[in-house]
């Protein structure tokens, strides 16, 4: 089995919440231009990233990054404390 050759996707967001353990949940944010009316409408994804330390709590803005699954809902992980 070969390696995937190309980067780990990385993406910013926001804990919403840290109630479980060394697992937070990241609200990821995306602005696009609607393709008929022309207005920019956000987008939010809500995505489960593993936290090794245990300390990122609810409200702190984050970069996280694609992973090997971790469990049933953890394929990304926290890389880093933006704030």
């Amino acid at each position: 089995m070969s390696e995937s050759t190309g980067r780990r996707r990385q993406l910013e967001g926001v804990v919403v919440s840290a109630k479980s353990a060394k697992t937070v949940v990241v609200q990821v944010e995306r602005r696009r231009r609607h393709p008929l009316y022309q207005r920019v409408v956000r987008h939010s994804t809500r995505y489960h990233a593993h936290d090794e330390s245990n300390q990122i709590t609810a409200g702190t803005r984050v970069r996280i990054e694609e992973s090997r699954p971790l469990s049933r809902l953890k394929r990304w992980s926290v890389i880093a404390v933006l704030d």
